[in-house]
């Protein structure tokens, strides 16, 4: 019976490839039979654990338009790995006539799988936080300045995301804790490691005591996944001791005219009270003098008067 006879005489491409990137696949289709074929479609596919021409997912094709008794034709094709592939090992193969447009004397004939598989890896960032630093002391109620660096390691940009920063008084895992803020990171390039100053409140009204805290940073992962979300995560080398705000009083100058004085005379004492703390004092603040034969009170001088500050101090 004269009929065409087509089948796929040579199949390949490169041996790696990444998801969303391009996959050039090189092919000859040979029409062995007695007839001339009219238009036909080539289609490739990638398949994982399964090498039967067909099998796995359609992932391109090529229409046709026909071939002559004989007649050899090359036919090169580009596909882009599907997004949703997962890394690993495929098949790639190929059948002529896919939609069974052409009747031929041989049926059975029409699938090829390729000489060699394709090693295919994803094509995501992979955002680390590299460095994280914060005070030895801060203050509730308080801001501190915190330090961190993030660097994408994979083989494709990152898009928008953010560092989530954290403080716990219990376990060091990065995340564990009291979230008190975000750094929001716009893009990063491949390889990119980029570093910022941070300016974070710490909560007075998140159940936070004072005591020694761990500080931890966690990165998002950016909208198109990364190859690793599990290892964006760290925590500081020191913890940062906590304390209330509370004011702190001091004396900044204290004279006492005349210089010389006997018992029973009167004295007059001029003073500067300073609060070099973070809060305002309760009102009223009594200031005592004392008469001490050395620079420092031992304990026991006697209070030779006082004096009060109706108003508190800021």
């Amino acid at each position: 019976m004269i009929q065409p006879d087509l089948t796929v005489t040579a199949l390949s491409s490169a041996t790696t490839a990444q998801t969303t990137r391009p996959l050039t696949i090189s092919s000859t289709v040979w029409n062995r039979g007695t007839a001339p074929a009219g238009p036909f479609r080539l289609s490739f596919y990638m398949a994982q654990g399964d090498d039967t021409p067909g099998a796995g997912t359609p992932v391109v094709f090529k229409d046709l338009t026909g071939l002559a008794v004989n007649a050899n034709v090359s036919v090169t094709s580009t596909l882009t790995i599907p997004a949703n592939f997962s890394a690993g090992t495929y098949f790639l193969s190929a059948r002529v006539d896919s939609a069974g447009a052409v009747t031929e004397s041989d049926e059975n004939n029409n699938g090829v799988l390729a000489s060699n598989q394709v090693t295919v890896t994803l094509y995501r960032p992979e955002v680390t936080i590299t460095a994280l630093r914060g005070p030895l002391f801060g203050k509730i109620g308080k801001t501190i300045s915190v330090t961190s660096a993030v660097r994408n390691a994979g083989p494709a940009p990152a898009g928008s995301f953010k560092i989530h920063f954290f403080l716990s008084s219990g376990g060091s895992d990065p995340g564990a804790g009291t979230e008190i803020g975000t750094r929001s990171v716009s893009s990063l390039a491949v390889g990119a490691n980029v570093s910022a100053v941070t300016t974070l409140a710490i909560p007075d009204n998140a159940g936070l005591a004072e005591g020694s805290y761990y500080l931890s940073a966690v990165a998002d992962s950016p909208p198109q996944g990364e190859l690793d979300p599990a290892n964006n995560g760290l925590t500081a080398a020191s913890q940062i001791a906590l304390t209330l705000p509370r004011p702190d009083l001091a004396v900044t100058a204290a004279t006492a005219t005349p210089a010389l004085a006997s018992p029973g005379f009167t004295v007059k004492v001029s003073n500067t009270i300073k609060n070099a703390g973070d809060v305002a004092t309760a009102a009223p603040v009594l200031v005592n003098f004392y008469l001490s034969p050395t620079p420092t009170l031992a304990g026991g001088e006697p209070i030779i008067g006082n004096r009060s500050i109706a108003s508190p101090l800021l």
